[in-house]
This record gives structure tokens, sequence and C-alpha cells, in this order.
């Protein structure tokens, strides 16, 4: 018996209960796990697999040169820890390389190696494609009415998220919240 094809739809996808296609968390994760697929099957034959999360990273480092990881983690919004473990990896491919910062010898500026700048590029080839195609049934304007939409859920969510805090900081986040500095 031929193994499925994981790019392939489900049969019953459409099929799925009404109270699911409803749901806009359930359309999001499905979206999201078909993103994630299909960037796995654009990778695969890469001499290092490169996730989505490890492509951000590699965009914003080369978008902004002696970035900490601190700001790493700040612009692609994970917690300080996880950002180091991503960083950790990227290292031990070779793809990123830690240069201690002279005026504050406990942070790093992160820089890409020639290996890095490889991958960066491979990644640049691939978005646009993968926007595309997993895209194409929506307008210019549709797209942009989408990006934007899904904007102002991340920022609400935080927001929500952000109120279930508890603790000698949970003041402060509230705060931040509400001024709309929060992404």
């Amino acid at each position: 018996m031929k193994p499925a094809d994981p790019m392939a739809p489900a049969e019953d996808a459409e099929d799925a209960p009404t109270i699911l296609n409803g749901l806009l968390g359930f359309q999001l994760r499905r979206a999201h796990t078909l993103f994630a697929l299909h960037w796995q099957h654009g990778f695969r034959d890469q001499p290092v697999r490169i996730t989505p999360v490890q492509g951000g990273m590699l965009l914003v480092i080369d978008s902004r040169p002696g970035l900490s990881q601190v700001e790493l983690a700040r612009v692609m919004d994970v917690e300080g820890p996880t950002m180091v473990q991503a960083v950790d990896r990227l290292e031990a491919n070779g793809l990123v390389q830690r240069i201690r910062r002279v005026e504050d010898r406990r942070a790093y500026s992160l820089q890409l190696t020639e290996a890095g700048d490889a991958a960066l590029g491979a990644v640049k080839a691939f978005v646009p494609h993968r926007e595309t195609e997993l895209l194409c049934d929506l307008s210019e304007d549709e797209r942009e009415v989408l990006l934007s939409l899904l904007k102002r859920v991340v920022r609400r969510a935080h927001v929500v998220a952000d109120g279930m805090v508890t603790g000698p900081d949970a003041a402060a986040v509230r705060t931040k919240a509400s001024k709309g500095s929060l992404k």
C-alpha cells in the first residue's frame, strides 16, 4: 500500500464538524500546520534544515546588524531562554556567530556566518514562492487585509494573555498592554 502524501489535504478536512470549521483558532492552527509542512518540504533537501522560526531569525539578524539576543527575542516575540536555545542551534549549525559586545561583556551581538548568508539566500528565494503558492486564492488587497487582521488578533491575544499574569510584575505588564506597546 502506498503511503499517504503528507502534503495532500485530509479527505474529510472540509467535512470537519461545523463547530470546528467555525472556530477561528482551529482554522489558524490548520493554516499554521500546513504552512509549516510546506516549509519543511521546501527545505528537506538543504544541507542544513531550517525551520520557519530559524528562517525568521536569519531574516531579522540580516536586517539589523549587531542585534543582541535580547533584541532578537523581543522582535521574534519569544522568551529569552527560548531564544538562547534557538541561537544555540543556529550557532551549532554554523549559521550564526555570537560576538561579545565591548560595551557590555554580558551581551552578545549576532552575526550571520558565510553559511548563514547562504541559508538566508535560500530563505529569501523560498518565502515569496511559498506565499504566492499558498495564498494564490487571495487578491493582493485580501492578503493585506488578512495580515492586518492577524496582527490585530495577535496584539489582542497578548493583552488577554498578559491579563492572566499574576504576581509582582502583573501591574507593569497590564500597563504596558494598555498603552498598546505589546506586539
